[in-house]
């Protein structure tokens, strides 16, 4: 998840695809820095609680919300709850650790994704329906927001999906388990 942040923020694939295409540091992206910025947890169990430890060491700002969620929960892990729409709003980026469990499904759909600051970054490490895919694919392929990925609606993610040709989406196979 952590990874997947950072991979994200400082544009890591991007980077990567020019080295290999011979531009060592030519039409670098500069990518974000995480310092000051505010990540919003949607689901604040073992996973959420684990990247919020990450995120402020970061010197980030931790929101979060989950259904169950209660505020002195929230404030023991380090976080400040608050409702899905002030997170989706406010955070430069949203963590979604969520667990599978069928009220999950369609939990992000496309009025939160637009709902989402212009260049946030959406990282999805739980289950692929948790987010609308279609919302996300115009999201990105817009480069209205950044997206980090390792689980799919489908698995494995078909040839000739549309996030495959997304330059602003980092996605590995489910690699973020703990």
């Amino acid at each position: 998840m952590h990874a997947m942040l950072q991979a994200t923020a400082r544009a890591i694939p991007a980077t990567y695809a020019n080295i290999r295409a011979g531009r060592f540091q030519q039409d670098l992206p500069v990518g974000i820095s995480l310092a000051g910025k505010t990540i919003g947890i949607v689901g604040l169990g073992r996973l959420g609680s684990y990247m919020t430890h990450y995120c402020l060491a970061l010197n980030m700002t931790v929101l979060a919300w989950s259904q169950n969620l209660t505020a002195e929960k929230a404030q023991a892990a380090g976080a400040t709850l608050v409702s899905k729409e002030e997170l989706l709003s406010r955070s430069d980026g949203s963590q979604h650790p969520s667990g599978a469990v069928a009220r999950s499904r369609g939990l992000i759909g496309a009025s939160d994704i637009a709902r989402m600051k212009p260049g946030a970054i959406l990282i999805n490490t739980s289950r692929g329906p948790i987010v609308d895919e279609a919302a996300l694919i115009n999201a990105v392929q817009s480069r209205r927001i950044i997206a980090a990925l390792n689980v799919y609606e489908r698995e494995p993610l078909p040839t000739n999906h549309p996030l495959r040709n997304t330059p602003n989406t980092a996605m590995t196979p489910p690699l973020s388990f703990w």
